[in-house]
Parts: C-alpha cells; structure tokens; sequence
C-alpha cells in the first residue's frame, strides 16, 4: 500500500507542475498583421469607470480594499503586446507599477492571458501587476484610460503598412496623437521602436510635429530601464537582434499645455490649502498667486521671452512671469529670498530657462525646467567675477549659456551648463565709460559666433575647437564711439547681402539701424524725429524696431540695391491715456484679433486733459512661429505686433493688447470689498482700476489729471473713494466709467476709508482726520488731537469707534458718534507707520474690548491691549521685525494670522499670540505700498512702488474649520454692474440702426443671390454643352484607338508568325553545329589517348635511370643540406618578424579597403534607393495615369491573353536558346571589355566633351537669335499693351456702371415699399372718415326727422314745447360732452323753464364742439394741403434730375461715337437717377379723392354744428310760443327744408309754411327730398371706391413697366459695355451709341413729347393712362419720365 500511495503522491506532484507549465506558442500562432479599420467583434467597456480591473488585478484590489486606500490604476500601457514579451518585463522591472498590455488578435491574447497565469502560479506574490486584454487601439483607447492617467505608452515593432494606400492603419497618426497626449499626463513617455526605417521615418516626423510631445535625449535613456528593455524584451527585437538588424527607436515626453497648466495651478492651490501653514505658497511656488504688473528696465535689457509659442516670459517685481494669454493662465517663478533677479534667458528648443541674480555675497545663474519650473543646475561665477549679469543666452541646441558679467571687469562668461563647467571667458570692454548691456549667439548650428552690444561696445567673438573664444574685427569697432542699445541676429544671412554668412543688426542711441555682414556695415537705416532704437526683433522676413517715442517699425527685405526698407510704422498707444487704452481695446475687438488672444475686455473711461508722453518700447520678443511679435512697453503694457489673418508672415496687422495693461508707477491705494469679487488700485501713473481677481481680468481703467493719493471701496463695490491733492471725490462703480457725484474739500487725503457697514468714510487730511455720512456726504465729525501727521484708520467691526495712528507717537481711539477719545496711547519718538486692530484677541482680552497692532519706524511690531478694565492702552507684546513695516492687517473674529507689508518687498505672516515666527513670501525688491484682505480672509492682496499687484491665496489651519463654517453662511458674490440711462438709450438707438442696415443689406444680398443664380444657371448650361461636346468628341477618340488596336493586332501576329519561322530556321542550323562539333571532340580525344600510352613507356624508362642518380646525388646533397639547413633557419627567423609586419600591414590595408568598399557600397545604396523610388513614385503616377485606360482594354487583354498563352511554350525554348548564346557571347565579351574598357572609357569622355562643347555654341547661336526676336516681339506688342490697357480702362467703367445701376434699382425697390405703405395709410385714413361721413349723414337725418315732426305740432304750443324739449335732449343737450353726460335731461328742463345759468351752460358746450370740430377739419385740409406741396416738389425735382440725365445720357453717347474715354460720365449719383421712380401721379389721385372725400365730410359736420345751434336758439325761446314758432320756422327752412336740392330752392320760404300749417304734401316732400341726398351720397361712396380701385390697378400696372423699362436698360448699358470694350474699330462696325443707349432726338429732349409735358400732365392730376406710353413697339426706355414714373 505504501508504494502504491507514494506513486499516487508523485503522479499528483507531476500534475501540478503539467498544470503550471507555461502554454505553448505554437498553438496560438496566427497572421502576424491584422487591419485595425475592421470591425471585430469583442467586449468594450463604456468608459473607463465601467472597466472591471478587478478581474485582470485581483490580489492587489484586494490588499487595496484591505487597507482602506483607493484601488490602484494602470500605469503603462503596451499597445500590441504580440506574445506579452515586454509586458512581462515591464512587470518584473516595475513592481509597483500596473502594466496593460493590449492586443487586437484573439489567439495571441489568449496566450498572453495564459502565459501569465501560468507566471503568477510559478512564482507566488509576483507578476499581479500583469494583465491583457483584447481591443483596438486605435478606436477604444480612451475606453479604458482616464485623462493624465498613464505614465509609459509602448508602440513597439507596429505593423509597417507598406502600401501608401494602407498609411491610414498605422498606429502612430496626427490625429490619434492628441489621444495619447490626453491619456499621457505632463511629463510621460511614449515609446516606438521598427525594424523598417520608413517606418521609423514616418513616426518620427509624426512626433516632431506634434506640439504635445519633445523628443527625450539619448542621455536621458541611457538612466532609463524602460528604453533598455523595447529591444531585448520583445520577441521581434530579439530576432532582430539575432539576424544583426538595425533598427530605429524613438521615445518623446508628453509636456504640458495650457489646460495642464491651469490644472497643475489648480492642483498647487489644492495641496497648499491640504498642508495648511502659516501663509499661501512658499517662495519659487507658483500654486495660488497671480501678480498684474511688469518691470521695465533701460533699454537692450532683454525682459520679454517666448518659451513657446502660448507662454510668454517677463519679470514681475522678485518673480519671473510664465503668461499664457490664451488661457489666461499664470505661473510665477520666484527668485532666491535674499537675491535680486538681473538677466533671464529661454530656450525654446529644451524648454529651459535660465535665471541670474544678484546675491549679497556673489551672484548665480540658475538653470530651470519650464515645464515643472525645478532647478537642473546652478552656475558658479570664478571668485574674480562681476557681481552680477546683465545678459544671459541659450544656444540653439540648449547646450552652450553665456553670461555678460557687469561692471567693473564686463566678463563674458561660456558654460556648458549640464556639466557646470566653465568653457571660456573674455573681458568685453576695455575702456572706462563703457558698458555691455546685451549678450547673444548666432542662431543655427554651423557657425558658432557669440555677439555682444552696449555703450561704446560692439565685439564678435567666434568658438573655436578648443572651446576658446576669438574676437573678430567688425566695422563697428572703427566707428566713432556710440552708444549701442540693442541687437538681433538676421535669420536669413543672405538678407543683407552678406553672401551666406550671418547679418547683425544693431541700434544705436542716435536712432541708427545698422546692418552688418562680413565685419562691415552694408547698410545704415535713420529713424524719424532722432527717436532712440529700445529694442529689436529679427523673424523670417525682416526685423521689427522699437523707438523712444512710442512706435514700432517693421522692415523688410528689398529686391533692389537696398536690402531693407521701412514697411510700416506702429504708434504704441499709451496704457494710461483713455485715448490709448480705448485704441488698444478697439485691436482687440478689430476681426484682424481672431487670433488666439484671451486678452481681457476693459472698459477705458475718457481722459481728463493732455495725455502722458508715448511710452517707450523696452523689449520684443519673436513668437516661434512668427504668428507675431510681443512687446513691453515702459508703462507696462503686454502687446503683440499680429499678422493679418490669411497674410504671409512679416506682414502685420496692428497691434493688440495681450492682457490688461498694468501701473507704470508706484502704487498709492489698494481697497476690496465685499459683495463683489474685485479689487480697486489707485497709481503714480494717474489711473484707477477696478481688477476681477477670480476672473484674473481688468473691469475698468479711468485716467485722471492728477493722482490720487488713497483709495477706499464701499463693501458693496459700487462707491469709490479716491483722494487727489486739491479734492476728495466720492465716485460710482459703472459697468465702463468712474461717475463722481460729489467733490468734498479735502486735501491731500493721504489715507481714507469706508466703515465696515458701509454708512460712514473717514480721509485724513494732515493731522486731522473727517468723518462723513457716505449717503448724504454730510460732515459728521473732525477729529483733532495728533501733532503730526495720521499714517493709519482702522473701523472697528460695530463702526462705533475708529483707531487712528500718526507719526508723533500717538495712538488714539474715537467715539464716532461723540466725537471724543475713548482710550489713547502716546509714545513720543515712536513714529508710527501702520495700525490694525481686531475684537477678542487671543492675549485675553475681552470681547468688547479692541487689540491694537501698530508698527513704527524702530523696526518694532508692538501689541498694545488693555491691561485691566479702563486701565487705558499699554505694550502688551513686542516683536523685533527687522525692517520697517509699512502696512499691516489684521484678522476678523476667529482669524490667526496678522499679515504685515515690509519696505524690502516682501509679504509677512504672524502667529498670533504674536511671537517673532513669522512666514514669508517675498514679493518684488520694492517697498509694498498698500496691503489689503478680503473679508473672508481667504485672498491677500500686496501692491508694491514697481507697480505690480500681487494675488496671494491664504491657508490657515488653524482657522480653517470657522472659515469654511463662514463661507458656507456667506451670500454669494454680485453680479450685477451700474449702467448709466443715457447708454441704454444709446445702446438702444444703435440696436435700431443695426437692425436697419441688417435690413437693409439683406435685401441687397438676395437680389444678388438672384443675379448669381442666373448667371451660375447660364454658366451651368454652358458646362452641359461643353461636356456633352467632349462627351462625343471622347467617343470618336475612342472609336480612332479601336481602329487602332486592331491595326496594332495584325502587325503583332504577322510579326509573331516570322519570329517563329526565324527560330526554328536557327533551331536547325544549332542542331547541325553540335554534332559536328562532337565528332570533332572525339578524334581529338582518341589522338590524345595514343600520345599518353607513348608518354607513359617513355617515362618508365627515364625513372629508372634517375632513381640511380637520385641516390648519389642524395648523399651528396644530404651534407650541403645540414650546412644550408642552419643558414635558412637564421634567415627564417628574420623573414618571420618581416612576415608579421607586413601582415599588419596588410590587415591595415585590407581594414581601409574594406572601409572605403562598405562606404562606396552604401553611397551606391543610397544613391540606388533615392532614385528607385523617385521611380518608384514615377511609376505610381503613371500607373494612375493609366488606371482608366486599363479598366476600358480590360476585356480586350483578356482576349489577348488566351492568345498570348499558345506563345509562352515557343518563347521558352527561344529563351533557353538565347542563353546558350549569350553565354558564349559574354565569354567574348569580357575579355574584349577587360582590354578594351579603358580606352573606351576615354574616348567616350573626349567624345562627350566635344559634343558638350559644341551644344553650347550651338545654343550661344540659338540664344542671340532668340534675344534679336524677342526684341522685335516686344517693340511689336508695346503699342498693343496701350491699348489693351485703355481698353481695360472702359471696360471697368462700365462694369461699375453696371453695378450702380443694380444699387440703384435696390434703393428703388425700397422706396416703392415706402410709398406702398404710405398709401395703404391713406387708404386707412380713407375707411375711417368714411365711416365718420356716414355716422353723420345718419345724425343729419335723424335731426331732420325730428325738425319736421316738431314742425307737425307748430299750431299745439304744448305739443311742440315738449318736441322742441326732445329734440335738444337728443341732439344739442348730447353735444355737451363728458362734463354733461349725467345732467342731460335735467340740463333741458332746466332750460326749458327759462334757467338762464343751464341756457349759458348749454350754449357755452355748444360752442366748445362746434369749435373743436372746426379746428380738426382745418388740421386735415392743412395736412392735405402740405402733402400736396410735398407731392408737386418731389414731381419738380424728378423732372429735373431727369433733364440732366439726358444732357448726361446725350453726352455719354457723343463721347462714344467718338471714341473718347467716358471721363466723368455717369457716376454714382447721377446712375441712381437712371432708375425709373414711383409715378406721385397715382399719389396725388389718392389724396385728390381723399380730399373729395373730405369735402362732405366737413359740410355734413358743419351742417350738425348748425343745426345744434339753431335747436339751442329755440330752446331759448321755449316761454314765448310766437317766438319758438319763429324760431323754428326758421330751423325747419335752413335745414330741412334745404333738404329737397334743386327743385325746392325757390320755395323755401313755402315750403316752411306748409310745413308750419301741417301740410301732408310738403312733410312727403321734405322726406323724398332727405331720401334723395341720401341716395346721391351713396352714389358718391361707389364712385369713390370705384376710382380708388382704378387708381391700384394702375399704380400695379406703371410699377410692372417701370421694372421691365428697368430690365430693358441695364441690357442696353450691357450691350454699350460690349460695344465698348470691342475697341474703336467694334464701335465703328455697331450701331451709334445712342441707339445702343434707346435714345433719339424726340425722346432725349425734355421739352417734346418727353419728360416735361408727360410729367406735367401728371402734376396736373392725370393718372398715367396707357395712352400716355410711347407709341415704339419696344419697352419705352427707363429715360424717358413721359408716363408719369
């Protein structure tokens, strides 16, 4: 049993270890390419978060989750992996790295998968960072990868797609780049290794020209394991390796663009603030700073730098300046602490940056990474050295820095700086006086030159072998002493004539360009006005000039004798001036700016008086890509000199404002606020400015006459206080302008500010201090109590008390709203700089009760508290600060940190307690003027004497809890800015107008859009007949080459049957030669066969006797051989040292012959494979070429080819023939060709120089003749250009002609649609007096009526008092209006029983309507009368400008019969004028009808007001019967009577007597004569609505002819446009000019049947009939104004 088990145990252990045996490659092998394009089919996740990484890393997500940590992410990735080779090897080299590798071919992953399993079994607890997975990498890369995630990237051995065809499935591509660049954080690497040098070519140039990625040194990969790996790990490099291959391995790092800098800014503030510390960042950080301002130094001081074509470097107080304007991205690089920086420098190419600065023992040069700004090197000066650099310069490859050391030696000093070693050194000025103030190296590789320039100091030196520097003799030097400001290497050297060597330019002080070339000046540029040169910019194309005086000159190369002139000139506006500033943000908003600027908008309000002098240039820098050139002026403006967009370079637009312009001058306010996100600065440079410090922009920029002194900002950010020297003026926040609404009589204000509420402001002024309300500016309080002057306020938070401190000691806190002292502390010799407080400071005091924090001029920060209660202010603490102390804030309630400004630029951080700890951020090397805090206490705000504003980002720890608690209670910051009314209303007017010109230009584009589209239909057609011509013309072509072909197929066959008659004839004549060739072989062979048998006898004999000779002569031999044998042996000796040197000679030989073959051999393989594939390429176009011929002879080869298959067998046995053949042949020929080759090697050199030689006289010849005709051609074809030109010249006149005429006929349009609307208004108006005539006609009825029944009742006195009663209730009492409305009926009876004062009332009513009704009729007939006046002028100026345009039209015409050029023909006014005009015909009918409309309307409205009076009359007369009998007697006979028209006139009077005595017949007439008017009014309304629908008609029919008459002259000016540009001898061959222009003698003048009498008929009243229309079968011309238009 026991054996039996132990067996069982050993084939168990045999099975575990078959279990983990790794998987065998040969089951998995498969195509070794795969097309990526394909769709294949597999699982992909939607996004990496939806990846199951647990599943490919189990046991570390597992120790992961153990240990509460976030799971681990993929580090490198191995795109196509083939068998996991490198993955495996990565994971071993890296085992805290997680490794992917990734493969499109499922079998292959399958093994990989396998393989490793089979590793993580075979050795426990490694290879768990391995995995693979199945995909396409080049469509589901960002699947499974994060932005930033990776940190290695493998392309190793990719598939090469050879075919052009197949370039789109390689894996590396400009498009699939910029994934990696996402999944590839700042900083990673991408890795490619092949084996095929196209290939390696291909991905390469791929990378170069990506901005994302650099390429990473040989030196670097040396330290790198990864590199040594993708040639020894992979499966492909070991065969490689094996065969002896070479192959091309290319590795980039990814580096940071602008999003990556933003975030990596973002990232700096987030760990800063996860540190906590006493302060924001520590100094040479950049997370959570920003700073507005620029230093600017003397001239030819390099401050501005490109670092790459969207980073710009500039000095800002203690920092350099790292400026994406784009992305408006900042990055500070700050100085050592106690160093001052001197010069800077950049390389591009390595993206480095060197720094120099001034220390107090000796000075430095350190070297930084620009992408993550830390130090590579720092450079050392010898002892002896300057103390400081004024100039530092990269080299073109990044290699080489010199430094320009200053005063008193001027050292220039040559590193090479990754080896810090000092290279060379030579002293570059000699003489006193002098100086250096500018260092650089000639640009490019091939020459190494270093220039230097300064005051009286021009020298070139030259690098040589031994790394030596040479001075060489320049012109410059024999020059009169000069002050040279600046210089720039040309970077075209055969620009200036110098014949290939490098061009210097240099400027002087004396407003000098000069050129030099080859040691001498070759040209000399003088600028105007004697402005001094500042700065110079070479690029591509020339050089920019910056001057003292505030412009920048561009020059350009030029053809002539010349090499540069002047091209533009660029005035620098001013940053401080409203004129300037509004100038540079007009460029930025000019459509030349669409390039890339994210320079913010800033509103510039309007200066006050002259503006400040030009600013002066200091500095230009180059953008690689010479997309334009950045600019530093001297009041601290970032420009850029751009290139119009579409325009070659060099060729610049303008100038456009990189980013806000900054204070040129010290700083003299800082104030925050708290309701919004800004910060107001007060400057030396006369200007206030508002900053958005979350935005990083500039709100607004006003410019005063003077500056101010102190600034204060209302915590709602909308009031600014700003104190001058005669006033303190208290200003509103606009959205683009600073408003003063009040001026208040102090000062000199040195320091104000508003109370934490915002109710009161304080300024002081002198010794005194005022208080006032901020809403009604009234004075509240002056404090007095100082002796010398106040230099600090602060508020306490309730605003019930206000500390102030001042230079003689004195510290005092006032009771506002008493006017008193409350507590004081006076210190005589302590001259106080700065005051602060706070409530509830942390030494114990109570919470009512404030700590004071003043720093004086002793270098002292003191705490002064209240010991005991009412004990009064007392030192509680003092710190020694070191330096003087200038401003100094404090906390609110909860706050630790006390910030205090020193006057050596730096920003400090107290602890409180207060102790001498202390952290610092040094800020600028000046003074900080100003300090302030936002009331959340979370940003800082430094302002320094240089001019720069400083953004610094506080965390405190400690208080960190509180402040998150605040700002989570606090509101959250206002949007809203102040607009003025009068802008709206201005905004507004200038919407309207826009709106119109939209208007306006839209119609004018869709009738253009109408005329291209008939011009593109009959271009369209023309192309139809065109192509169908080729169409047919390519049919006979291919019907010629069928004939063709078949010709070509005869002969073929026919030759064909003779070449098989030829080879046969020579099969048999072969046949016969080599058989008897071989008999002849075998006679020979039998004779030689006899011969030896004779040999063989003979020589057996001789043998014999020469055996016995042999031995004796051996014997005698034998002795004279020892004797010999020592001779031999000594001289072999020699001859074997002998041997050996010539061996090594030899070999030596052999080695260079075998060199000099492989070079030969390569330059022969080059040379073979340049021109294999330039025929390679040949042969691709000619295969295109020849693509759509093949495709049609497709089928006839077919056809060819089953013919062609009969001849192979015959052409075989030819071909085996001919090589029997040509095999003899060559045995003859190389021996001819080894005797032979030489001689006709040189005759066929002679020969072909002789020929050579003899083409040239040929071509001499050829060339003078050419030259002779070429002459004559020229004197021939010179009177032909003059006229072609003059030709030209008529032809663009009449095409701008025509062009007018098409505006014309626009602007038409529009005033047809204008007068279209006017009528349909007076057709409006038409419909509405209608209705009132009807309205009256219906109340004149009614009133009749009731006249005539009150006449019925004329005999019952009764009867008709209560008539008359109703008829005034209805019609004179309803006259009265609103006022009588309620009172009607009473108003009657009152009248009606002789009430005198309702009888007043009533007539006084009457009266008003009566007069009201008249004073309307008057306005309608006044307003008619106008319109007719308007209508007659409009008719009289059209018939004018009609007359001057046949004067015109007659002239145009006599000129071109007689050939004259048309010279002040018709123009622009004069062709609108040709347009026909809307006939006012049709427009005076309307009014004419609507005054007859009028016309009864008034008389029907008077006759009411009438017969309203006359009721009135005869209400008076109510009491006395015989009179209201008489009274309406007469009411009946004026108006009812009137009534019954023409028959009735004479019987008025009887009429109203019947009418009186109740007569039937009369009251029956009185109603047919009502019914009759009625009837005749209504006739009247049909006629009129009758004429009004003629009048549309016609008006509908004059506007078609107007546009045919306007079609029929723009063909006819087409048609004289023709005529004219045929030239004189067309015109004289067509018809005259003035029938080309429809005119003629009756119908040019004005005075016959023609414009006068047609227009004057219309001014008459006339419509336009079509009687009127001239009596041509043709359209009338638009020229003539006969019909009415």
């Amino acid at each position: 049993m026991a054996p039996k088990r132990a067996r069982e145990e050993e084939g168990g252990a045999q099975a575990q270890q078959e279990e983990v045996k790794a998987p065998r490659k040969a089951l998995y092998r498969m195509r070794a390419h795969s097309n990526p394009l394909n769709d294949a089919s597999f699982p992909v996740p939607l996004s990496p978060a939806h990846c199951d990484w647990v599943a490919h890393y189990p046991e570390l997500h597992a120790k992961a989750a153990a240990a509460g940590e976030a799971p681990p992410e993929v580090d490198f990735a191995d795109v196509g992996c083939g068998f996991g080779g490198l993955t495996v090897r990565l994971a071993e080299a890296y085992p805290d790295k997680l490794v992917l590798g990734m493969e499109l071919r499922d079998k292959v992953t399958e093994y990989v998968k396998e393989r490793i399993i089979a590793l993580r079994k075979q050795h426990p607890g490694q290879y768990q960072n391995a995995s693979v997975v199945r995909t396409n990498a080049m469509k589901f890369l960002t699947n499974y990868f994060k932005k930033g995630q990776l940190t290695k990237l493998f392309f190793l051995f990719a598939d090469p797609h050879f075919k052009a065809a197949n370039h789109r499935r390689r894996i590396i591509q400009r498009t699939l780049l910029a994934e990696y660049a996402y999944l590839l954080r700042p900083g990673g690497l991408l890795y490619t290794i092949t084996d095929v040098e196209d290939l390696g070519n291909w991905q390469r140039d791929k990378l170069e020209a990506h901005p994302l990625f650099e390429r990473v040194s040989e030196e670097e990969l040396e330290n790198d394991p990864a590199a040594q790996l993708l040639l020894e790990g992979t499966e492909e490099g070991q065969k490689v390796k094996r065969n002896g291959g070479k192959t091309w391995r290319h590795v980039y790092r990814r580096i940071a663009g602008p999003a990556d800098a933003a975030a990596a800014a973002e990232g700096g503030a987030a760990a800063a603030a996860a540190e906590g510390g006493a302060a924001a960042a520590a100094a040479g950080s950049d997370a959570g700073q920003w700073c507005w301002g620029a230093a600017h130094a003397a001239a030819g001081a390099a401050q501005l730098a490109y670092l790459d074509e969207g980073c710009l470097i500039y000095p800002a107080g203690h920092s350099l300046v790292l400026y994406q304007p784009d992305a408006r991205v900042q990055r500070l690089l700050a100085g050592g602490p106690e160093a001052r920086p001197t010069a800077f420098a950049a390389c591009p190419a390595k993206r480095l940056l060197a720094l120099a600065e001034r220390g107090p023992e000796r000075s430095t040069i350190t070297v930084f990474d620009a992408q993550t700004l830390k130090r590579r090197k720092v450079l050392a000066p010898p002892a002896d050295a300057a103390k400081e650099f004024v100039a530092v310069a990269f080299s073109a490859d990044g290699r080489l820095l010199v430094a320009q050391g200053g005063a008193p030696d001027w050292t220039l000093c040559l590193w090479a700086w990754e080896k810090a070693k000092l290279v060379a050194s030579v002293r570059t000025v000699t003489q006193p006086g002098h100086a250096a103030v500018q260092c650089a190296f000639q640009p490019g590789d091939d020459l190494q030159l270093i220039s230097v320039v300064g005051e009286g100091t021009c020298c070139l030196y030259q690098i040589e072998a031994g790394n030596t520097l040479r001075a060489l003799p320049t012109a410059l030097a024999k020059r009169e002493s000069q002050g040279y400001t600046c210089h720039a290497w040309l970077l075209d050297g055969d620009a200036a004539g110098g014949g290939g060597e490098a061009a210097l330019v240099v400027g002087t002080k004396r407003g000098e360009v000069l050129i030099v070339a080859q040691g001498e000046v070759k040209q000399a540029l003088v600028l105007e006005d004697g402005a001094a040169v500042e700065s110079l910019a070479a690029h591509s194309k020339g050089f920019v000039v910056g001057t003292s005086n505030g412009m920048l000159c561009a020059y350009e190369r030029d053809s002539d004798s010349k090499p540069y002139r002047l091209l533009k000139s660029f005035p620098v506006p001013s940053g401080g001036s409203g004129s300037g500033a509004a100038a540079a943000d007009a460029g930025a908003a000019a459509p030349a700016a669409a390039a890339p600027s994210a320079a913010p908008a800033v509103a510039v309000a309007a200066a006050v008086g002259a503006g400040p002098a030009p600013p002066r240039v200091c500095s230009l820098a180059v953008c690689p890509g010479d997309e334009g050139i950045a600019c530093l002026t001297s009041d601290a403006q970032l420009l850029q000199l751009a290139v119009a967009p579409g325009a070659r370079k060099g060729v610049f637009s303008g100038l456009q404002p990189l980013g806000p312009a900054f204070h040129a001058g010290e700083i003299t306010g800082l104030a925050t606020c708290v309701r919004r996100p800004v910060v107001a600065t007060a400057g030396a440079d006369r200007t206030l400015r508002v900053w958005n410090w979350q935005d990083k922009s500039a709100e607004l920029v006003k410019a005063f006459d003077e500056p101010a002194h102190s600034l204060a900002l209302h915590p709602t950010g909308y009031l600014l206080l700003a104190g001058f020297a005669d006033k303190l003026r208290l200003m509103t926040v606009m959205s683009d302008d600073l408003r003063v609404i009040k001026e208040l009589p102090i000062k000199a204000a040195r320091d104000c500010c508003f109370s934490n509420g915002g109710q009161y402001f304080s300024a002081v002024n002198g010794n005194t201090v005022h208080v006032f309300d901020t809403y009604t500016c009234a004075s509240l309080v002056v404090l007095r109590g100082h002796n010398g002057k106040v230099r600090g306020l602060w508020w306490s938070p309730d605003d019930a008390t206000l500390i102030t401190a001042g230079v003689d000691g004195a510290v005092y806190e006032w009771r506002v709203q008493e006017g008193r002292r409350a507590r004081d502390f006076v210190q005589k010799g302590w001259s106080y700089t700065a005051v602060a407080g706070m409530h509830g400071s942390a030494a114990g005091a109570g919470p009512a009760a404030a700590s004071v924090f003043v720093a004086s001029l002793d270098k002292k920060l003191r705490l002064l508290e209240e010991t005991t209660a009412g004990s009064g202010l007392a030192v509680t603490a003092e710190v020694e600060a070191g330096t003087v102390i200038t401003q100094l804030v404090a906390p609110g309630p909860g706050g630790r940190l006390l910030f205090a400004a020193t006057e050596d630029g730096s920003v400090r951080a107290y602890k409180l307690p207060l102790t001498p700890d202390f952290h610092a951020v040094r800020c600028g090397g000046a003074p900080v003027t100003r300090l302030a805090l936002t009331r959340d206490e979370s940003t800082l705000f430094a302002a320094t004497a240089d001019g720069c504003l400083h953004v610094l980002d506080v965390r405190d720890r400690d208080a960190a809890r509180f402040l998150t608690r605040r700002e989570g209670e606090g509101l959250p910051f206002s949007e809203e800015v102040l607009v003025g009314r009068g802008d709206i209303d201005e905004r507004r007017e200038r919407m309207a107008e826009l709106e119109a010109q939209v208007a306006e230009v839209t119609a004018q584009n869709e009738y253009q859009l109408k005329l291209r589209d008939l011009a593109l239909n009959e271009k369209v057609r023309e192309l139809t007949d065109k192509a169908a011509a080729e169409a047919a013309a390519a049919a006979e072509r291919y019907n010629a080459l069928l004939a063709d072909r078949a010709e070509l197929e005869a002969r073929y066959e026919a030759r064909l049957r003779s070449a098989e008659e030829q080879a046969s004839a020579q099969v048999v004549a072969l046949d016969s030669q080599f058989q008897q060739k071989l008999i002849h072989d075998m006679e020979r062979y039998q004779e030689l066969a006899d011969s030896k048998e004779a040999l063989a006898a003979r020589w057996e004999k001789q043998a014999a006797a020469t055996a016995a000779a042999h031995a004796k002569e051996v014997e005698e031999l034998t002795a004279s051989h020892r004797a010999q044998l020592a001779e031999e042996r000594s001289r072999y000796g020699s001859l074997a040292l002998q041997k050996e040197d010539a061996a090594q000679e030899a070999a030596e030989v052999r080695r260079q012959m075998e060199e000099d073959v492989d070079r030969e051999v390569e330059e022969l393989k080059e040379r073979y494979r340049k021109e294999l594939q330039v025929e390679g390429d040949a042969n691709l176009r000619l295969k295109g070429e020849n693509g759509l011929l093949r495709k049609r002879f497709d089928e006839q080869l077919k056809a060819i080819e089953e013919g062609k298959g009969a001849l192979r067998a015959a052409e075989a046995e030819k071909r085996q023939l001919q090589g029997v053949i040509e095999g003899l042949r060559r045995d003859v020929a190389a021996l001819q060709r080894d005797v032979a080759g030489r001689d006709e090697a040189i005759a066929e050199k002679e020969k072909r120089i002789l020929e050579l030689k003899h083409s040239t006289q040929e071509l001499e010849k050829f060339k003078f003749v050419l030259e002779y005709s070429i002459g004559e051609l020229r004197a021939q074809l010179d009177p032909k250009s003059a006229e072609l030109a003059d030709m030209r010249g008529k032809v663009e006149d009449m095409e701008a002609l025509v062009g007018e005429v098409g505006r014309s006929h626009a602007d038409v349009a529009l005033e047809l649609e204008g007068r279209k609307q006017r009528e349909a208004a007076l057709h409006k108006e038409i419909a509405r007096e209608r209705a009132a005539l009807a309205e009256a006609k219906h109340k004149i009825k009614q009133m009749q009526c009731g006249i005539a029944l009150a006449v019925e009742h004329i005999q019952s006195p009764d009867q008709l008092k209560a008539a008359v009663k109703q008829l005034y209730q209805s019609h004179a009492a309803a006259a009265e209006g609103s006022k009588a409305k309620g009172a009607g009926s009473s108003a009657a009876e009152a009248a009606a029983a002789g009430s005198d004062g309702a009888q007043a009332g009533a007539d006084a009513a009457s009266q008003r309507q009566i007069a009201t009704l008249q004073h309307s009729v008057e306005q309608l007939r006044a307003a008619l009368e106008a319109e007719k006046r308007s209508a007659a002028a409009n008719h009289r100026r059209m018939v004018a400008e009609n007359a001057e345009l046949i004067a015109r039209l007659r002239e145009y015409a006599r000129r071109l019969a007689q050939g004259l050029p048309l010279v002040g023909g018709l123009q622009g006014g004069n062709i609108a004028r040709i347009v026909v005009r809307l006939r006012p015909g049709a427009h005076c009918a309307v009014q004419w009808r609507m005054t007859h409309l009028l016309c009864p309307l008034g008389a029907s409205v008077g006759s009411i007001a009438q017969m309203q009076c006359g009721i009135a009359l005869a209400v008076e007369h109510i009491q006395s019967p015989d009179q209201l009998k008489a009274a309406v007697k007469q009411l009946y006979q004026s108006h009812a009577a009137a009534a019954e028209g023409s028959k009735a006139k004479g019987a008025g009077s009887s009429a109203a007597e019947a009418a009186a005595a109740g007569s039937d017949g009369a009251q029956a007439g009185a109603d047919a004569a009502s019914q009759r008017q009625i009837a005749t009014l209504q006739h009247s309304v049909e006629q009129l609505r009758a004429a009004l629908e003629a009048e549309k008609r016609s008006a509908a029919a004059n506007h078609r002819r107007m546009v045919a008459e306007n079609a029929e002259l723009i063909a006819r000016l087409r048609e004289v446009q023709g005529s004219s540009a045929a030239g004189p001898s067309g015109c004289a061959s067509r018809a005259s000019p003035s029938r080309a222009l429809g005119m003629n003698s009756s119908r040019a003048s004005p005075s016959r049947g023609g414009a006068a009498s047609s227009c004057g008929g219309s001014e008459g009243g006339g419509s336009g009939s079509p009687s009127r229309r001239p009596t041509s079968s043709r359209p009338a011309s638009s020229t003539s104004c006969g019909t009415g238009h």
